[in-house]
Formats: C-alpha cells, sequence, structure tokens
C-alpha cells in the first residue's frame, strides 16, 4: 500500500484531464511507505472503490489494491523478476486473474494488466504483444502497431499534489473511457453541490466544486472485456534514481524511501556540508560562528590568515581556533633587509642588514651589479676603481689580469694580459686618429682575463708580437703580418712607416 502523494505531470488545479476531474482531491507530504510501482487487474473494481469513498478517506492508502504485484523498482524484494529497460510478461510477475479466462484469437486472455499505481519518477510502459511472433518464435515483444502502448509518468506517490485516481491510472491501451455525472458520487462523497459550493467550504470541498463547474465533462474508464496489456517494463525519469548515502556528494540529499532524487543544496558563505539523507546538513568552517540558518564570519572584515612579506598587522582578531588579521605595507631603512611576517609579533616589521655585495632598498635586497661593490648594510653599490673588477653581488672588487696568462691570439694581433701594456697601446694615438677610443673596454677586458688587439698600422705580428715594419717598408692597415716594400731606390726615414708617401727618393735616383 502508498500513502498518496504528488505529480508534476498532473497538477492540482490544472486544466481538465480525464480522471483527475473525477473526485480529484489534492493530498500534500512525503511517503511513509515504501514507493512501489503496483500492477493491478480488476480496473472496474477498482474505480467503484474510489468514487465510494468518503472524501475523509480520499488518499492512497484507501485503496485494498486486491489483485496487484508490488515491485520495488529499486531492491526488487519479493523475488519479483522485473527489471529496469526490460519488457517482461506480467505472467511472469505472479498477476493473479480475475474472472472466467476469455479467449482472444488463440491465445487466452490471461494475467491482462489493468492498471498500475506508479511512483514519481518512473515511467511505466506497457503494451499488446505481438501474438504472431509468439506461436513462431515463443519470443515476447511489443505489437509494432504503437498504438497498443501506453506510457505512464509516475504520480503516485508523489512528493507534490495529486488526485487519488492517480493511483488507478488505467494502462489498457482499449480502455472504455466513461462519463461521469454529479449523481455517480453517492452523498458521503460530496452532498448537495450547491449547498456546499459555498466559497467557504473545505479546501477539498473546494476544488472538487471548481472541477465541477468545468466546461469539459467527467470520465473514468473502465477495463476492455478482452483486455491484452501483458507486456511491461519500466525506467527512471531523470534526475531519479535509486539514490543512497553512499552516492551522493555532500552537498546533495535525496529522500531515504526510493526512488529519490538528489537535491541540490544552497550554497552557503563559510559552510562545510555533511552527507544527509534528510536535507541540506551543514557545519560552519573554523572561520565562522553559526547565526541564524546561516555562518557568519568571526572577525568580520579582519579576513586575512597571516599577513604577505614585507606587511604587518594592524588590526588582530583572535578565537579558539585560530588568529585573523588586517594587514598593511611595512616601510624599511634603505639598507635594510625585511624579515618574515611572524603570528608571535604580528604588527612589526622586522628587518636586518642587507649582506655584502647587496644594497637595499623597501625591504628588498638586490644583488650588486658587475664590476660594483657593497658592504653590509649598504643602501647603494659603488663602482669599482681603474685596474679592478668584479662579478655580481661582489663585497670586494679585485686587479685585473690578476694570473697575467697571455691569450693566444690570431695572425695579424698581439695577446695583453696587463693594464699597463693595455694602456700604452691605446696611448699612441693620442689625438685618437683611428677612433680606438671606443674600443677600449677595461671592465671587458679585465674579465676575458686579457684581450687580442690588432696590430696598429706601421706595425705587421711576427711571433705573437706587433714590431715596426723596418727601413723602406710600410703598411697603413690594422692586424697586417707583412709590410708593404717601398720602391726600387727608395727608403723611409723612420721604422714604423704608415703610410706609402713616407718613401724618398735615396741620392743618385730620381
Amino acid at each position: 500500500m502508498f500513502l498518496s502523494l504528488s505529480k508534476p505531470a498532473i497538477m492540482c488545479r490544472s486544466p481538465v484531464s480525464v480522471w483527475l476531474l473525477v473526485l480529484a482531491v489534492c493530498v500534500g507530504g512525503l511517503w511513509a511507505q515504501p514507493r512501489r510501482i503496483a500492477l493491478c487487474t480488476n480496473l472496474t473494481a477498482a474505480t467503484a472503490e474510489v468514487l465510494a469513498l468518503g472524501v475523509e478517506r480520499h488518499s492512497a492508502s484507501a485503496l485494498s489494491l486486491v489483485n496487484c504485484v508490488l515491485v520495488d523498482p529499486c531492491s526488487q524484494e519479493n523475488g519479483a523478476p522485473l527489471a529496469p529497460n526490460t519488457w517482461t510478461h506480467v505472467g511472469a510477475l505472479g498477476l493473479q486473474e480475475h474472472g472466467t479466462p476469455q479467449v482472444l484469437d488463440v491465445h487466452r486472455n490471461q494475467h491482462s494488466l489493468e492498471y498500475a499505481q506508479v511512483p514519481q519518477g518512473i515511467l511505466l510502459e506497457t503494451c499488446q504483444p505481438d501474438f504472431s511472433l509468439f506461436r513462431e518464435r515463443g519470443e515476447w515483444q511489443c505489437n509494432p502497431d504503437e498504438r497498443a502502448r501506453v506510457s505512464v509518468s509516475g504520480a503516485c506517490p508523489s512528493t507534490e499534489r495529486h488526485s487519488i485516481l492517480d493511483c488507478i491510472h488505467p494502462v489498457q491501451f482499449d480502455a472504455t473511457r466513461v462519463p461521469v455525472t454529479q449523481h455517480t458520487f453517492p452523498a458521503s462523497v460530496f452532498g448537495n453541490a450547491n449547498a456546499a459550493c459555498t466559497g467557504e467550504s473545505p479546501p477539498m470541498i473546494e476544488f472538487l466544486c471548481e472541477q465541477l463547474r468545468g466546461a469539459e465533462p467527467l470520465y473514468t474508464y473502465a477495463a476492455a472485456a478482452l483486455g491484452s496489456t501483458q507486456l511491461v517494463r519500466f525506467s527512471f525519469e531523470a534526475p531519479w534514481g535509486c539514490f543512497s548515502h553512499a552516492t551522493l556528494p555532500a552537498s546533495q540529499y535525496a529522500h531515504p524511501e526510493t526512488p529519490n532524487k538528489p537535491v541540490e543544496c544552497a550554497p552557503v558563505n563559510g559552510a562545510v556540508f555533511v552527507k544527509s539523507l534528510e536535507a541540506c546538513h551543514f557545519e560552519c568552517d573554523i572561520h565562522h560562528t553559526p547565526a541564524g540558518g546561516a555562518c557568519t564570519r568571526i572577525c568580520g572584515e579582519v579576513v586575512s590568515e597571516q599577513c604577505e612579506f614585507r606587511e604587518h598587522a594592524v588590526e588582530t582578531c583572535s578565537n579558539q581556533h585560530l588568529s585573523h588579521f588586517r594587514c598593511s605595507p611595512c616601510q624599511y631603512v634603505a639598507g635594510q633587509q625585511a624579515l618574515p611576517w611572524s603570528a608571535a609579533s604580528p604588527a612589526a616589521c622586522e628587518s636586518t642588514d642587507c649582506p655584502a655585495g647587496t644594497s637595499g632598498s623597501d625591504g628588498i635586497c638586490s644583488p650588486c651589479n658587475p664590476n660594483t661593490r657593497s658592504a653590509a648594510g649598504s643602501a647603494l653599490c659603488v663602482p669599482c676603481e681603474y685596474g679592478f673588477f668584479s662579478a655580481e653581488g661582489s663585497a670586494e672588487c679585485q686587479p685585473c689580469f690578476s694570473e697575467a696568462i697571455i691569450p693566444s691570439c690570431p695572425e695579424g694581433q698581439q695577446g695583453f694580459a696587463d693594464v699597463q701594456g693595455i694602456d700604452g697601446y691605446f696611448a699612441q694615438y693620442p689625438d685618437d686618429k683611428y677612433s680606438l677610443s671606443p674600443r677600449k673596454n677595461m671592465f671587458e677586458f679585465c674579465h676575458a682575463q686579457g684581450v687580442c688587439l690588432p696590430c696598429q698600422p706601421g706595425h705587421y705580428e711576427e711571433f705573437q708580437e706587433c714590431v715596426p715594419c723596418p727601413f723602406a717598408h710600410y703598411q697603413p692597415h690594422f692586424q697586417a703580418a707583412h709590410c708593404f716594400q717601398c720602391a726600387l731606390g727608395q727608403n723611409t726615414s723612420r721604422t714604423g712607416a704608415e703610410a706609402e708617401s713616407e718613401c724618398r727618393c735615396q741620392p743618385g735616383f730620381e
């Protein structure tokens, strides 16, 4: 048996619908018993029983459900072999026939299904078998004619209002629709209509009055004399199913009785949902406290669990679990390095001297650039003296070419690994005749531990050294490996001549 309740498909106070209009009594609430599918014969007797009930007894629990087999769609108790999405012959369910078996074609009219109680969330389908196929192959399949099928979207019991007639839903494709007049109802059901429909009657009576005033006639159903609805199957309508505590996340719940559907819990700020089948149950996290069915922050706008680097707490709020802070940037002396924030002294901006080789600003120490140095606690890095150099982040500068290794150079170049030698090379051209000054980068030479410089004009390379061109020779180019000879009878006035014009005729030559 069921305690009736529910259905979106046939709502109370909806437009006229054939048998919701017949004594439709709205009931609300929750199921008290398992939500089983009732597959029954003897629709005529069940309809008569409903029509004979007084209004106060119009609940599904008032139906006797004689000649029915009850199937739990989730656990399938009582050994009923009805599986989801599988066509099954009602004879296999132990459904009892009523009356004398009738002869239909050559197949006996046994176990013909006439009506069903279908709980919300279940789609029940019934059909007439294809008897020809059964005779040929012994297989049960539906008649291919779609008119021989009936679909019932569950409405008894339901989580919403529903009519008691939803609990005796006809499932025969050839059931007979029978008009019903007011005089069909016994006095215990409705009494004097004119006297009852006053606008001050109980809600159930007023609902019946509204339906009775409808323009369309009222109908109920009678079973077909030679009914042949014998195949049945069911499926779950989304989002319904057989949900349990284990299959639902903490943010959902569903009624313990199945079939049921998951219900999403409304978000609650600061809440942690706990699994429950009855309702959305939550507990406030450690940052919040229960207040009026919600969670309120313990410390209001003081929300930080800790201050960031280079911040300190300007406001603190503590409870038994932890402390919250409102933070603000720190101010630091130049040359100081910020220390990590500590909950032990949340309001302090602690710092220490920047290490040697760095400079400090706004609590951050940055490495000195190459060729600069600094002592501990310095706000700035200072350049290295001439002839000295340093790597990045150095506390001291070191002399250039400390190892004094002369590099091996390509043809036409000479190697230098001393400051004086390099200065002497560039000093040969004080007027910067050949624009050599931009090529001089002592820091670069120091980091490379030496430099190869091209032999100047008037010179050539010999055995890795630049030597002056001899008399009667000249060289106008850099990086030469030999000198040009003057013409026959010509000589130069000096060694290291740079131009051909320095070649002069010797006495006796013209």
